[in-house]
């Protein structure tokens, strides 16, 4: 209820009650308005004060509820073990690179890849399942204006075309930016991280998003300490990788994003 409708039920009480007594000669006419304007006055201020309540009490459930996905739910909880296990595996050239060389000549190439192989793939299930049931029950953060789903289609258009040119040989965009596979992945992180809006949505994305922005910078910094080289890009295997990227993500916008996950993002 609005405060214009609590301002008007109290001017209405207090007139019928000062009337009542003005008729039973128990207050004068000046009484009468005077103590109408009183009641008015304090009715109206009860009346805030009940909606300021009620608004405390809304903002604290929905506190609660925010907290109770980040922390409370056993969904949370695998989708949080599951990015813990699949980014901090995939982390250790940032953190701990020296631990990294070290472990993989103690256990060999093919027992390192074989247990990175393993935990990855836990982590992936984990998180997706963990990010797939709390789709089921999503605590909603804001609203997505409808410009920001334009934007998110932009950026998977170019994550698809950077994923594309990390395996296609020759191609201009490799040349020119290294690591164009990080790169996608941070292209898509953001695409779903400004075109969805639940606790789920924000754990997930946010995670891809940091890590393989720190990912980026890493390897930049290697590539520079070591000089390495990247062969020149030409031109037809670029016009490969745009085109191959351009189908890939018509393909999976219109089609299969909606049969692996459920949402349709175009429509």
């Amino acid at each position: 209820m609005g405060c214009g409708r609590v301002v008007a039920m109290a001017q209405t009480v207090t007139a019928v009650t000062a009337r009542n007594l003005l008729q039973k000669d128990q207050i004068g006419t000046d009484g009468a308005h005077g103590f109408a304007q009183f009641m008015q006055h304090e009715f109206a201020i009860k009346g805030s004060k009940a909606l300021v309540n009620v608004d405390r009490q809304y903002l604290e459930r929905r506190r609660v509820s925010i907290l109770h996905g980040f922390t409370g739910s056993p969904i949370m909880f695998e989708l949080i073990f599951g990015l813990l296990l699949f980014l901090g595996v995939h982390s250790t050239r940032i953190f701990a690179d020296p631990w990294r060389t070290a472990m993989r000549q103690r256990l060999g190439p093919g027992r390192w890849k074989g247990l990175y192989t393993l935990v990855s793939l836990l982590g992936l299930g984990l998180l997706i399942y963990g990010w797939g049931q709390a789709r089921l029950e999503p605590v909603v953060l804001w609203q997505v204006p409808r410009s920001l789903k334009h934007l998110a289609a932009l950026l998977t258009l170019v994550a698809f075309v950077f994923f594309v040119a990390a395996y296609v040989p020759g191609n201009s965009i490799k040349a020119r930016l290294h690591h164009p596979m990080v790169l996608g992945t941070k292209a898509w992180a953001l695409a779903h991280l400004v075109s969805n809006n639940t606790v789920a949505d924000l754990v997930l994305f946010g995670a891809f998003l940091a890590w393989s922005t720190m990912l980026f910078v890493v390897s930049r910094r290697r590539d520079r300490l070591v000089q390495a080289m990247y062969q020149p890009g030409r031109f037809g295997p670029t016009v490969l990788t745009v085109a191959l990227g351009v189908l890939l993500w018509a393909a999976f916008a219109l089609w299969l994003h909606g049969f692996l996950i459920g949402v349709r993002p175009l429509g």
